[in-house]
């Protein structure tokens, strides 16, 4: 479902070709959303047409993992059995695995963006 903020709604979408209680989901560009699941589905949902296209998913199998935004590339964060695990969406729409870990495992966590520079303001200097 979504939430027409116009209408001030709920409205009912079709349905999607997968289903699982531990996803994540982040906005791309066009009105699409990328889904990824727990078993390393992934699908991209139109919300124009209505119309979801099953993709290539990531590697590892984690619920609660988290998709982020960062300088206009996705990323898939931490999660069950893989916490410190991290894959990169690219728009040819595969996932790869990155040679780099989150310092510290995370699983059932949120995540935000902030500016390099705003982070030299709370005095970490060595931001890059």
């Amino acid at each position: 479902d979504m939430y027409d903020v116009q209408l001030e709604e709920w409205i009912q979408l079709p349905k999607l070709k997968m289903w699982s209680d531990r996803h994540d989901c982040i906005l791309l560009e066009d009105s699409k959303v990328l889904i990824v699941d727990r078993y390393s589905s992934a699908e991209i949902y139109d919300v124009k047409n209505g119309r979801s296209t099953t993709i290539s998913g990531p590697k590892f199998h984690r619920g609660f993992a988290k998709l982020a935004k960062l300088n206009g590339e996705i990323y898939k964060l931490g999660g069950d059995y893989k916490i410190n695990a991290v894959e990169k969406f690219n728009f040819d729409k595969k996932f790869r695995v990155l040679p780099y870990k989150l310092l510290k495992g995370r699983s059932r966590f949120s995540c935000t963006t902030v500016t390099k520079n705003y982070i030299q303001s709370l005095g970490y200097k060595n931001c890059q």
